[in-house]
């Protein structure tokens, strides 16, 4: 057996685990992580807690992040039954479709409007990018390519 067939029959294997992950808890639960760990990352770059992670007490999925400084000033991330709501202050900024692939065997992460999945580091820059990078203090963000 080659190992390019030893991969994929590991891969065959792992497809009910990976399954099992592709529900919106899982899916909120691992972004979550992400926001925070770049929320702790930005904070301890600049030596202070510029922004703050709270959870939402309202029986629901979701975060709140918040600047220390401008409390007027938040996002929300927030799970709903068939995709995760991000928003900056009271307008939407995108959506997040966790959607399953067989072909694959992968949960993929789908935002609105765009026509390829998106992985949870660049969907949390997405999120924070511009609360924590404000334009007219930093460059502005361009998309590779």
């Amino acid at each position: 057996m080659t190992e390019e067939e030893k991969a994929e029959q590991e891969r065959q294997k792992g497809w009910v685990k990976a399954r099992l992950g592709c529900t919106m808890r899982t899916v909120f639960n691992r972004l979550a992580m992400v926001v925070r760990h770049d929320v702790m990352a930005y904070n301890a770059e600049i030596q202070t807690n510029q922004f703050k992670v709270d959870d939402l007490y309202d029986g629901t999925m979701g975060l709140m992040i918040t600047s220390v400084r401008n409390a007027e000033d938040w996002i929300q991330i927030k799970a709903h039954e068939c995709e995760i709501r991000v928003d900056r202050k009271h307008d939407l900024l995108f959506t997040i479709t966790p959607q399953w692939v067989e072909d694959e065997l992968e949960c993929k992460l789908w935002i609105n409007g765009n026509d390829k999945p998106m992985t949870y580091p660049r969907i949390s820059q997405m999120a924070l990018g511009d609360l924590m990078f404000p334009k007219g203090k930093y460059p502005t963000a361009r998309k590779g390519g």
